[in-house]
């Protein structure tokens, strides 16, 4: 039997571009509910279900109740949530696992583990509408609703209409959080911008819907799309030989930022150059991190302008730049198990050819387009040895660099012995198989022992005042031994002697024992006297006394408060400080 039956709780026509919280606030107007979890109670069986605007809870419950009339749980948070704007910038098992989350009951860690709550731009998803739009949806459908354009993160201007975005002043700021609502005039609070500045928010706007639309025509690999960058800037001529100019890219990247401080959401983008050449250095070379998705669109808005330019050079620069790109050895170490499939191939092929020792690992370098020291490296990594052309780095003098690695001896002082480059020592280091490992082995030991024989003469001559003095004495030294070397800093420091304090209380026991006895013997005589032959209880002195009931728990320290109590009321004391055979006679 359905759930719902088309004579008793109707359900209504989705509207077109209409928002999953959008429907529910229409049902919930519709069927005239009073409270807001009735509704929720009807469309998905919890009073808290699917009251949250942006990335709502509970949406396979919704798809059950109605039973798939509007679409199944992949479909609705695809398309009637904003899951349909991140889904463009994580991945495939990303947006899988973000469903899921929506489809049970509980998404407090959604927008964390979507980098949206450390990013420092508003998590809260402001909810907006178009003035124009709301009249002519109530004029035409005689509804007003929230389009799911309109709340992408970064769209403030209607390119229907021509006009700003306003923001409700209720639901994400807190107010009216559980309640169900649709767009109101009255609620609806335009920004004040700069006129001049309307024409960038509209582009960005644009910007942003075309990207999120078009979708599913390109997929966007942001982890290479510094590389997108990087050629876009060597066009517009920020690029002076291998150097980039921050400091114009600087001062133009935050002139185009100034045109969104009339906006709320794009305020914590006002940054000072510092900062701002950071944040852009950041994205110019391969992400460790996956950073606000407003960061990636706002830069590529300001070099591209127009989706149709940014999509052009996307696929030139993938073809091109992404093929040719050669990681050098630092940036090579620990990362082939995150690269690109590319990437994979080319060091199979490499492995491939220097197991069949075909040709030399320069040609193979060549054929699958990478450095010949990058290829050195992967094959040192592999635990592949590679034949070696010496030139002025003599076989002799490499096998005394080894030895040195091994000892664990600085790369500095190595370079300065044998008057080479710290740059070979480096080479050396990462392409001799198993070299790397041995040397960081050696140099922890060096600095193990350095800061054991350190500390140890610290604690030879100053253990008698502490490690607290002695760390003052040295820092450092204790720091690396706390991070480094905990049980055996822990073994080798001073027993902390227990300095044994009497307590001295504040308070006049004597005093204060003294007054609550007699006020106990007064009040009862004036309990007794109400009663008659009736039994006095405990709490008929907590009437009198209302401090007595706090005082029931330091009765070691009121003796004769304890023996009032005792011999006015025997073994009919009940509380749950004392007990009527126990305490009290304990206390006496």
């Amino acid at each position: 039997m359905p759930l719902f039956s088309s004579e008793v709780m109707p359900l209504l026509t989705p509207l077109p571009n209409e928002t999953l919280f959008s429907i529910l606030s229409r049902h919930h107007a519709f069927w005239g509910h009073s409270l807001a979890r009735k509704t929720s109670l009807l469309l998905f069986g919890k009073e808290r279900g699917g009251y949250h605007h942006d990335l709502p809870n509970c949406v396979h419950a919704f798809c059950e109740r109605t039973e798939n009339r509007y679409g199944s749980s992949a479909e609705i948070c695809l398309e009637r949530t904003l899951l349909r704007f991140y889904r463009c910038f994580i991945s495939t098992n990303e947006t899988d696992n973000a469903i899921a989350v929506m489809s049970g009951t509980n998404v407090c860690h959604l927008k964390l583990r979507l980098g949206i709550l450390t990013s420092r731009f508003r998590a809260n998803h402001p909810l907006k509408a178009c003035p124009s739009c709301v009249r002519q949806d109530i004029e035409t459908k005689g509804w007003s609703y929230w389009h799911i354009e309109h709340q992408y993160p970064g769209v403030w201007y209607c390119n229907i209409h021509g006009e700003l975005l306003g923001e409700s002043e209720v639901k994400s700021n807190g107010v009216e959080r559980f309640q169900w609502g649709l767009p109101n005039f009255h609620q609806l609070k335009i920004p004040l911008v700069d006129c001049n500045a309307v024409p960038q928010i509209a582009g960005l706007s644009k910007f942003i819907v075309e990207l999120v639309h078009a979708e599913s025509e390109l997929a966007i690999d942001f982890a290479c799309m510094y590389l997108v960058y990087r050629g876009a800037l060597k066009e517009q001529g920020y690029q002076i030989g291998k150097r980039f100019r921050f400091a114009n890219i600087t001062s133009s990247f935050q002139q185009y930022l100034l045109g969104f401080s009339g906006i709320t959401e794009l305020r914590c983008v006002l940054k000072s150059d510092t900062e701002i050449q950071n944040q852009l250095q950041s994205l110019l070379r391969p992400p460790r991190a996956r950073p606000h998705p407003l960061r990636h669109l706002l830069i590529m808005h300001w070099l591209f302008e127009t989706y149709e330019n940014f999509l052009s050079q996307y696929k030139n620069e993938i073809n091109t730049s992404a093929r040719n790109f050669v990681f050098t050895p630092e940036q090579t170490d620990n990362r082939l198990s995150r690269c690109n499939g590319e990437k994979r191939m080319q060091f199979n092929l490499l492995v491939d050819q220097i197991q069949n020792k075909t040709i030399s690992i320069r040609a193979v370098a060549n054929q699958i387009g990478i450095d010949t020291a990058t290829a050195m490296v992967w094959a040192a990594q592999e635990g592949l040895a590679i034949s070696r052309r010496p030139k002025k780095l003599t076989e002799d003098i490499r096998q005394k660099i080894i030895q040195k690695l091994n000892a664990g001896i600085a790369k500095r002082d190595i370079a300065a012995e044998h008057t080479i480059s710290i740059v070979t020592v480096t080479h050396i280091l990462r392409t001799e198989v198993g070299l790397h490992r041995k040397w960081q082995e050696a140099c922890f030991r060096a600095k193990q022992n350095n800061a054991r024989n350190e500390w140890s003469q610290l604690l030879e001559t100053n253990g008698i005042f502490g490690v607290k003095f002695i760390r003052v004495l040295s820092p450092s030294t204790y720091a690396w031994l706390y991070r480094n070397d905990r049980e055996w800093l822990m073994l080798n420091s001073p027993v902390r002697k227990l300095v044994s304090r009497e307590k001295r209380s504040s308070v006049n026991w004597d005093e204060r024992d003294l007054i609550l006895s007699q006020a106990i013997e007064q009040a009862a005589l004036q309990v007794q006297l109400s009663l008659g032959r009736k039994k006095m209880m405990l709490w008929h002195l907590y009437q009198k006394i209302p401090e007595l009931k706090a005082k029931l728990g330091h009765l070691k320290q009121l003796p004769v408060t304890a023996q009032t109590l005792f011999r006015i009321l025997g073994k009919n004391i009940t509380t749950n400080k004392i007990s009527a055979n126990e305490s009290i006679e304990t206390f006496l």
